[in-house]
């Protein structure tokens, strides 16, 4: 049967952008109201090239992974004298499946038998293997136009208000509300894999600024935000199939995240001019509040990549032991293929609590001071000190002291040149999550909060007797993959009701795979673990100009 290859289909857009703001004095010279809001709805389409040639399904013929190359020059040899055919896991699978000797190291059969049998084998065909069924119908249901809808609106208002000479105040407010839906699913990245955003985020401000003479006043500013931001997946709780260079299916990894932010923050500025300085004092004080439900390796994922050839024939990894030309290069099991022999490079999944809720609060203390040595010379220099507070064993560190110096010379006295030059350090805030994988994926006095585990291809377990390419390959990652598939486990879409995904934990014991958050750790288990002197990171910095 010929591929068929898609065609071209024009994405739809329709969208309306709109919004408006006002401004008026409430009382003149006292009082000044200013409001605006702003709206976007956007009905858009996302072009997802999953499938635009069926072409992927049979043997590779492209430069890099000439397999096509391979098949011809057996084919041309006819079926006079034998050839190495057959070889490991997959080929034994295949002899088994076709009533052949079981390769002992190889599997020998004429040259265009040998072809016909290998581009049978690395062709997915639905109506031979159930397997290749599945992919099939991933690549058909998960690709073409995906609608990617947008509603977003942005709404504020701000209030200023003088009372006198020496006090002025204002109160702002901000909201904004945006619902996305699947603005991740393009290129390679499957309906399946992709997410919906709704998020909320509700900010309100005020600052009093108060003159106690002409040469000393003070800056107050208060904050709230509130904000919630999830993302939903499209297919909860799916077990992800990563193919590169293919497709990406199933439940993204870290799905679903459900976080709510509330930060309070106040800051503090005294500025003082005495003679020729100009100086500046205050704090800073954040609370950065979280609380995150995040299913960080819940869904679980087999990824699937290049085998060596040899696990299917050595035809594909010597050509020329199988009597072709030496320009022939060797090629592998690509990525797809590998998938429908069912042999993944590896597999992951998580187990166990997925809250996070521990606030960080962080203070900021600084000097400076702009000295106006000469009418040409200014010096400006300062100290700046960070507490960037964390918790568990996450290290907070307590000595980051930030000094800064410049300065400004005018050395014609013209005011057409100005020499400028300056140093500083500058620390940056830990990000939130690295406190929170080193507390949810480490291993917190022998507790682990996310039971992560890793199965790869390199380990070799008993396997029970359903994988679907008979005999089954001893990999650990590929038993447990078509075992799951023959129950069902990799197809399914909806978890049971209490489970946060298709696998669960029991469904791991036939592979002999325990999952324990507490105690000894367990075989195949990975944890993130911090360093005991994690320090903020930093930069310095020099400048210079003329």
């Amino acid at each position: 049967m010929p591929d068929t290859r898609g065609t071209n289909v024009k994405n739809s857009l329709s969208r309306q952008q709109f919004g408006g703001s006002v401004g008026f004095p409430v009382k003149k010279d006292k009082t000044f109201l200013f409001a605006a809001f702003e709206g976007l709805r956007q009905d858009a389409q996302s072009a997802v090239p999953l499938l635009t040639d069926t072409s992927i399904f049979r043997p590779q013929g492209d430069s890099q992974n000439n397999q096509v190359a391979i098949l011809a020059g057996l084919t041309a040899q006819g079926n006079t004298g034998l050839v190495p055919c057959l070889s490991g896991p997959v080929g034994a699978a295949v002899a088994k499946k076709l009533g052949l000797p079981a390769p002992n190291p190889t599997t020998n059969l004429p040259p265009a038998t040998c072809a016909a049998i290998l581009g049978g084998t690395l062709t997915l065909n639905p109506a031979t293997n159930p397997l290749s069924a599945f992919l099939v119908n991933q690549f058909e249901n998960n690709g073409g136009v995906i609608p990617y809808n947008t509603r977003r609106y942005q709404a504020s208002g701000r209030l200023d208000h003088h009372f006198n000479k020496q006090n002025e105040i204002f109160v702002r407010y901000a909201y904004s509300h945006d619902l996305e839906q699947s603005p991740d699913v393009q290129s390679l990245t499957g309906f399946s894999r992709g997410s919906a955003i709704h998020a909320y985020d509700n900010t309100i401000q005020a600052a009093w600024f108060h003159r106690f003479s002409e040469s000393a006043q003070n800056a107050l500013q208060l904050q709230w935000n509130y904000s919630n931001f999830d993302v939903i997946p499209n297919v909860p709780g799916e077990v992800g199939l990563d193919i590169p260079g293919y497709g990406n299916f199933g439940t993204q990894i870290f799905l679903p995240s459900l976080t709510i932010l509330r930060r309070p923050e106040i800051g503090d500025g005294f500025t003082l001019i005495r003679g020729h300085h100009a100086t500046k004092f205050g704090e800073e004080f954040l609370y950065r509040g979280a609380h995150s439900e995040s299913h960080t390796f819940f869904p679980g994922r087999f990824v699937f990549g290049p085998l060596p050839g040899n696990l299917l024939s050595p035809c594909l990894i010597t050509p020329a032991g199988c009597g072709l030309a030496a320009g022939v290069n060797p090629a592998t099991i690509n990525a797809i293929q590998s998938g429908s022999f069912g042999v993944p490079q590896f597999y992951e999944q998580g187990f166990g609590n997925p809250n996070y809720d521990y606030p960080r609060p962080f203070t900021a203390l600084y000097w400076q001071d702009s000295w106006k040595i000469a009418d040409n010379f200014t010096l400006n220099y300062g100290l700046r000190y960070e507490l960037d507070s964390q918790y568990g064993p996450l290290n907070s560190d307590k000595n980051n002291f930030a000094p800064r110096m410049s300065f400004a010379w005018d050395p014609f006295k013209n005011r057409k040149t100005v020499v400028r030059g300056g140093f500083g350090i500058f620390y940056s805030q830990i990000y939130g999550q690295i406190a929170d994988v080193i507390q949810t994926l480490g291993n917190v006095n022998n507790t682990r909060q996310i039971a992560n585990l890793l199965a790869p291809a390199t380990i070799s377990a008993p396997c029970p007797p359903l994988g679907i390419n008979s005999p089954a390959t001893t990999a650990l990652s590929a038993c447990i993959f078509q075992t799951l598939f023959g129950q069902g486990k990799v197809s399914c879409t909806t978890p049971a009701a209490g489970a946060a995904a298709c696998i669960t934990p029991a469904d791991l014991t036939q592979f002999g795979i325990t999952v324990a958050n507490a105690g000894p750790l367990p075989l195949l288990t990975v944890v993130f673990s911090g360093q005991p002197g994690y320090q903020n990171p930093y930069s310095e910095q020099v400048s210079f100009g003329v």
